[in-house]
């Protein structure tokens, strides 16, 4: 078979014209500001997401008798669409289906236990004085990775609330401050705590 050279031609100017702007798009996307049709057009019809930019693992989702609330929580970039600045955000729901957001939860580069990422964590009610009380790993030393040498920076802190979850205050002190002694480890996170 003889492939005559302005097919080819043709066929790599389809495929510029086709590749190209879906690229330029997929960016337009990501940057659209929150409740514009562009940045609406490829949000999940039914299933949790941020009001916009990165989020990740879901953390400590917990039921408040009191108020009638379920809280999730989710690990966040509040100031880009890729990973860094470990946020936890915060919506809250009655039903399960509609969700309000709540003002982020937990921030790093607030205290010396995670001033370098609020990662992935557990909630227990009234665990610590009786309080709705969110177990999360607090993060001194990046990078964390199984491949590199393990920098002794992740350690299992705290958090309470007063006023049914729309604030917290972060303990003083970490309840585990660094993993056991004697073992090799290479990541130390991610607490679950459980009454026994």
């Amino acid at each position: 078979m003889k492939v005559i050279p302005s097919v080819l031609a043709f066929s790599a100017f389809v495929t510029a014209l086709v590749f190209i702007p879906q690229t330029s798009h997929a960016q337009d996307v990501i940057e659209a500001e929150p409740g514009t049709a562009l940045f609406e057009q490829f949000r999940p019809v039914y299933h949790f997401a941020p009001r916009e930019k990165w989020m990740n693992d879901p953390c400590a989702p917990y039921y408040d008798e009191a108020t009638g609330l379920y809280h999730m929580f989710y690990q966040s970039n509040p100031n880009s669409t890729v990973w860094g600045n470990m946020t936890w955000g915060h919506a809250v729901s009655k039903d399960q289906v509609t969700w309000e957001d709540y003002p982020d939860a937990l921030h790093p580069f607030e205290d010396k236990w995670d001033n370098l990422g609020v990662f992935s964590g557990f909630a227990m009610n009234n665990a610590i004085d009786g309080k709705h009380t969110v177990f999360y790993t607090g993060v001194t030393a990046l990078p964390i990775s199984w491949k590199k040498e393990y920098l002794f920076g992740e350690h299992v802190v705290y958090a309470t609330t007063d006023d049914g979850g729309k604030t917290w205050q972060k303990g003083s002190e970490p309840l585990i401050e660094l993993p056991p002694q004697g073992l090799n480890v290479t990541g130390w996170r991610d607490p679950m705590p459980f009454h026994s």
